[in-house]
């Protein structure tokens, strides 16, 4: 008898300890944590370091955003911050607009990395990447590119050296069987 006492009265004290320990944390700012280990989404982390931010220190993030010239992260601290309640003062908003000439020069200079040197970082190069190939300009800078690698027994990519070379000559046999013959 006295051992089912004993294991009732650890049931009763283990109950209690994991109850008062529920209602402690759910009662913590620890609490709003919680969905971002589920959701593991950049917007929600954002928004919960956010709640607990002052208004000074979310100006302070969005001029040092600025300052790294990254614009598109101020505008969106800018928004979550005006929906979560903080007064942002008017030239820190204007600040978060990025120049139309400094615009323009990183998409033409993002165009032309993609379009020259095949590489891709950001929409821009992606679409100068795809201009390059649809203008057979890439087909000709990967042969190359790869070719060289070839050549000096250096590892290349072989899924970028082969289909150009194949591609040149059989777009051409197809073009030349569609085409009729002139009848003179």
């Amino acid at each position: 008898m006295f051992s089912q006492v004993r294991s009732a009265a650890r049931l009763i004290v283990s109950a209690t300890t994991l109850a008062g320990s529920l209602v402690a944390f759910y009662s913590s700012p620890f609490a709003g944590a919680l969905p971002l280990v589920f959701d593991n989404e950049p917007e929600s982390i954002t928004r919960y370091r956010l709640q607990r931010l002052s208004t000074e220190a979310l100006v302070k993030e969005i001029r040092a955003a600025v300052a790294a010239e990254e614009f598109s992260d101020a505008a969106d601290l800018v928004k979550i911050g005006q929906e979560l309640g903080h007064t942002i003062p008017p030239d820190v908003i204007a600040s978060t607009i990025e120049p139309t000439s400094d615009l323009v020069w990183r998409n033409s200079t993002g165009f032309a990395q993609g379009f020259i040197y095949g590489e891709v970082d950001s929409i821009p190069s992606i679409f100068g990447a795809v201009a390059a190939d649809y203008f057979v300009f890439g087909d000709v800078r990967d042969t190359y590119t790869e070719g060289s690698k070839l050549l000096v027994g250096a590892d290349y990519d072989r899924s970028l050296s082969v289909p150009p070379c194949l591609e040149s000559p059989c777009s051409l046999q197809a073009q030349a069987r569609s085409t009729p013959e002139r009848q003179s």
